[in-house]
């Protein structure tokens, strides 16, 4: 459908009974955008654009500049993929934008809807809303789903709080587009251990329940009880404050109760910090 100002919108794919249709989508597009950044309400790559509307909140891939065919191959790929793993909410929508210049050429652009979702960095208003043991359940569910993607099909998340999301029914959905290969559980230690430095609120209690949930979900989608081990030693080399090390003791407890490390805390070895870009873009 050709329309406003020279564009027009494809769905790619669209979910079957989905809420949006490409005219509603078309009058969203000259709505402000966003630009993401570490943070903020909207999280993501310093590329990629956002723009809140009453029916959801559109994702402008912009650093994407493909043509029509590479880009529609694209989505394609991306909705197959998406669906296959069945982590996003279920109304999610790509599609392409085509703009059309005097000539009746047109360059096109990738994006995509999903309803709003309450993000769980946002971990006060969750909390107001559900209570503190409410946002610990969730946390767990997120993590959950982090397993059990690795496990079935050896595939990463992208696990940080910013990334995952609830919607109105309560149910979590993984907010970011991009999957990784699995990374057999690198990441995991460093976002438990970022629990423990960066939320003021975490006591020991909780910190136990998250450990002995994460015991129980890897022994029940993992057939190899060593990744517990691998799990807790991988904690244990994560920097935590001194005074969080109480903290990250009883999450290593949870997480492998029954064994023991030879790791001396009190190593008076020189301490380096070593910083990096991962993404090396240029505002990182």
């Amino acid at each position: 459908m050709k329309g406003v100002k020279g564009l027009s919108i494809e769905c790619i794919q669209a979910p079957v009974n989905g809420p949006y249709t490409e005219t509603q989508l078309l009058e969203y597009l000259s709505n402000d955008r966003i630009q993401t950044m570490h943070g903020a309400v909207f999280t993501g790559r310093p590329a990629t654009e956002i723009g809140s509307t009453e029916i959801g909140i559109i994702k402008y891939r912009t650093e994407y500049q493909l043509a029509e065919l590479e880009a529609r191959r694209f989505v394609e790929q991306a909705v197959a993929r998406e669906r296959e793993i069945g982590v996003h909410h279920p109304h999610k929508t790509w599609f392409l934008i085509f703009r059309h210049d005097d000539d009746n050429e047109r360059t096109v652009h990738i994006a995509n809807i999903t309803p709003t979702l309450l993000p769980l960095h946002q971990y006060e208003i969750i909390i107001n809303k559900r209570s503190l043991a409410g946002f610990v359940d969730i946390v767990c569910q997120a993590i959950s789903l982090y397993i059990k993607t690795a496990a079935q099909h050896e595939t990463a998340l992208d696990l940080s709080l910013s990334n995952f999301g609830l919607d109105q029914e309560g149910h979590i959905h993984y907010l970011d587009d991009d999957f990784y290969r699995w990374n057999q559980f690198i990441d995991l230690p460093e976002f438990l251990a970022n629990l423990v430095r960066s939320l003021d609120f975490i006591d020991g209690g909780i910190v136990a329940d998250i450990g002995k949930h994460v015991h129980s979900e890897v022994s029940t989608y993992l057939d190899d009880q060593h990744w517990l081990t691998v799990l807790a030693e991988g904690v244990r080399g994560v920097f935590v404050p001194e005074h969080r090390e109480t903290l990250r003791q009883a999450l290593i407890d949870a997480l492998c109760p029954n064994s023991t490390f030879s790791y001396q805390p009190k190593n008076t070895a020189p301490v380096f910090a070593l910083l990096a870009d991962v993404h090396a873009n240029a505002p990182a």
